[in-house]
């Protein structure tokens, strides 16, 4: 009995550990809240490179696309661009509330606003590059204006509600306050649900990046999945002559006039 007793108590203190405890959820939710909004803030250019597969799409081969993504946070400029097989197909460019998207196997491209933007059937949902890439860091979307909402938790995660007054998301954090799963809704883009992240170790410190990441569609129709392989931070400006458009590729009046055949590619 006296030995039972002990592995009681210890059973008790490692479930304690486990357990999410806050004592002032006004206070620490807004500490929290801060320190995320400025670690985003301090983010500010990134190149991030990998693949992602469409599930749900017709059109769209389900099978791994490579993407890269060259992100200018402070200035809400985002070029991203997606292989097939090693060839360029397409190339999606937001400039703050302008986008232009490139169909490099047709040579063709169309500018609009990003309040008419829509490719979804080009990535199989239309979201947002820039936000996604904010996760792709393991941080939160930056607005000057964003704010928190609501802030509440239970034994085993975070859940925060922020909001810019053009995006909404809700936030899932685990005990170690890493993100895991985010409903975004967006007034120019599909709302979205991700789903899950998956962590991985750093080799030197060990500390856990995010690298894999499954969203979907709010009907659950389609689902898109990214696997993360290259990051990185401050890339050169040299690399903005990728987003020149070559003067034999026409423009088009509208994006519906634009059809990526992924049969012309061989």
């Amino acid at each position: 009995m006296k030995k039972i007793i002990p592995c009681i108590f210890i059973i008790f203190i490692l479930n304690a550990c486990a357990t999410i405890l806050v004592k002032n959820k006004g206070t620490f939710g807004k500490i929290f809240f801060k320190n995320l909004k400025n670690k985003s803030k301090n983010i500010n250019n990134a190149y991030i490179s990998g693949m992602f597969k469409i599930n749900g799409v017709e059109d769209i081969p389900s099978t791994y696309l490579k993407f890269e993504t060259y992100c200018f946070f402070n200035e809400k400029k985002v070029f991203f661009r997606i292989y097939f097989i090693n060839t360029v197909i397409t190339d999606i460019i937001i400039n703050n509330t302008d986008a232009i998207l490139v169909n490099h196997i047709d040579k063709e491209y169309v500018e609009y606003n990003l309040e008419q933007v829509d490719f979804s059937k080009f990535t199989g949902a239309n979201f947002n590059p820039l936000d996604l890439s904010y996760f792709f860091l393991g941080s939160i979307p930056y607005s000057e204006n964003m704010e928190l909402i609501d802030f509440k938790w239970d034994k085993k995660e975070y859940i925060m509600d922020i909001t810019d007054n053009i995006s909404k998301y809700i936030l899932y954090l685990n005990k170690d306050e890493k993100i895991t799963k985010v409903q975004i809704y967006n007034q120019y883009f599909d709302n979205l649900i991700l789903d899950s992240i998956t962590y991985k170790e750093k080799s030197k410190d060990k500390e856990k990046i995010p690298y894999k990441f499954d969203f979907s569609t709010e009907n659950k129709k389609i689902k898109i999945s990214f696997v993360l392989k290259d990051i990185l931070f401050e890339p050169s400006k040299d690399d903005l002559t990728k987003f020149k458009i070559p003067n034999d590729y026409k423009k088009v009046s509208s994006i519906d006039k634009i059809k990526l055949d992924f049969k012309k590619i061989r």
